[in-house]
């Protein structure tokens, strides 16, 4: 009895009620950055759990990002820019990352 309680208490710390705000404040920035005006009506500021956001999505369990699919939204960036790396230190758990048919040729910002 005591296991199971102990197991229910485990599990309900560490759900979360949505993404991190430094996750969901890098996917803003990075939408501002690829200045799309095509980027998914989901991404907006007042919109607390980015886990539901298109695009993106996050493990169960802990509520990180851990997919981000960022293909096609050059927007007005025009052919063949740096993307600013700093912007992906925010995803810890980031396992898959899209980034295909933005015209990227290289990464600017800090380096690992």
């Amino acid at each position: 009895m005591v296991v199971l309680v102990l197991v229910v208490l485990l599990k309900s710390w560490s759900s979360c009620d949505g993404c991190l705000a430094k996750e969901r404040s890098a996917i803003l920035q990075l939408r501002s950055w690829f200045m799309d005006p095509f980027a998914p009506e989901t991404w907006v500021e007042g919109s607390s759990d980015c886990c539901i956001w298109e695009m993106v999505e996050c493990n169960n369990n802990t509520a990180r990002i851990i997919k981000l699919s960022l293909n096609i939204m050059t927007g007005l960036r025009g052919s063949n820019w740096y993307l600013n790396f700093s912007y992906l230190f925010a995803f810890d758990d980031l396992e898959s990352l899209d980034l295909g048919s933005n015209s990227i040729v290289g990464f600017e910002g800090k380096q690992l």
